[in-house]
């Protein structure tokens, strides 16, 4: 019967299979030392990659935020000045037609 992979097993055991594990891993996975023109062409390939990312930025950037607090306080200001202002005149007419404007000489 073959043990479970989760069950307790001797730890001799344990250490026999991770050294197994290893030498099959050295095996498989040999070292690569990369050639000198792919180093070179990588080295050029990510220098333009920065180059590109960096000019990206520099011509689109990101537009401030619109105050439009700003114009709709003042959008507001304004339209409660027009308002007063008809108010104002029309109880200047209304007043003046009563003949209740005093005459200011």
């Amino acid at each position: 019967m073959q043990n479970h992979p989760l069950s307790t097993s001797h730890p001799l055991r344990e250490i026999e299979d991770v050294h197994a594990l290893e030498a099959q891993l050295e095996r498989a996975l040999v070292p690569v030392t990369p050639s000198t023109e792919f180093r070179a062409r990588l080295r050029d390939n990510l220098r333009m990659a920065a180059y590109h990312r960096e000019m990206h930025q520099l011509l689109v950037r990101e537009r401030a935020e619109m105050p439009w607090g700003w114009f709709v306080g003042a959008a507001a200001l304004g339209s409660a000045a027009g308002l007063l202002t008809i108010f104002l005149r029309m109880r200047h007419t209304r007043l003046g037609a009563l003949g209740i404007v005093a005459e200011n000489k």
